[in-house]
């Protein structure tokens, strides 16, 4: 098992979370100038996914406390134990609960995105950027002052599904979160030569030229919060 050194490993982990934040800001500032300020909003809605969910479902299905017991920082480390000693006995079933807190995060980010796409219909600029920057930082204020979501101050420990690998488990998480925002890099570049990708460019350069050759600016502007949205849950999920 490769091992990295330590701040290798920190190097590689940020640049690849910044990477995938940038990817998600560059669908939407690049490839159609909507102001965005609030990428806190979907970050942080990711990191809230992977701390809160994944692990209570687990907790139920071990008959584990999973309501407020979870969350507090007594129980919380006891009950993240046990469930990691299980996981590593299920290494398939560990990939999958990987797979599903991704997964899950992209669709709250996507949802998140829809929901801002209502703001970015009746607002451009500055109002807009302003107005996703207050969501964002109101999701982050509920999640810092209501500790029965995710230990609000004090944090909670999240489940590891990648303790079965035992050795050199760190090394690998890097590693597979750079493999992820490589893909999602690809994804983009694909998605800029795609029609889609050259129709958000020529709303961007002109949305009135656009429209008289009957392309949806509001809809494109949808679609593209809702995809930056889901890239950008995707990094605060890996981030947690």
């Amino acid at each position: 098992m490769i091992e990295l050194n330590p701040i290798i490993e920190l190097i590689i982990l940020n640049f690849s979370i910044g990477l995938i934040v940038t990817i998600s800001l560059n669908i939407e500032v690049g490839f159609l100038r909507i102001p965005q300020f609030g990428r806190l909003l979907a970050v942080i809605a990711g990191a809230i996914n992977v701390a809160a969910i994944p692990g209570r479902i687990l907790a139920l299905y071990l008959g584990l406390p999973a309501g407020i017991e979870y969350s507090d920082h007594m129980y919380n480390a006891r009950i993240v134990l046990q469930i990691d000693n299980w996981l590593s006995q299920n290494p398939l079933l560990s990939v999958c609960i990987f797979l599903f807190s991704l997964i899950l995060a992209a669709i709250i980010g996507g949802i998140i995105g829809y929901l801002c796409a209502y703001p970015a219909i009746r607002l451009k600029g500055a109002y807009l950027g302003i107005t996703l920057l207050t969501f964002g930082e109101i999701l982050a204020s509920i999640a810092w002052n209501y500790p029965h979501l995710v230990g609000g101050t004090t944090g909670i420990f999240v489940i590891n599904p990648f303790k079965f690998i035992g050795k050199g488990v760190s090394s690998l998480i890097t590693l597979t979160i750079l493999a992820i925002a490589i893909l999602l890099f690809i994804y983009s570049e694909l998605l800029a030569r795609s029609p889609f990708g050259r129709m958000l460019k020529a709303i961007r350069d002109s949305e009135v030229a656009a429209e008289v050759y009957g392309k949806d600016a509001v809809k494109a502007r949808s679609q593209t919060l809702i995809i930056g949205g889901a890239i950008a849950a995707v990094a605060g999920a890996l981030w947690t």
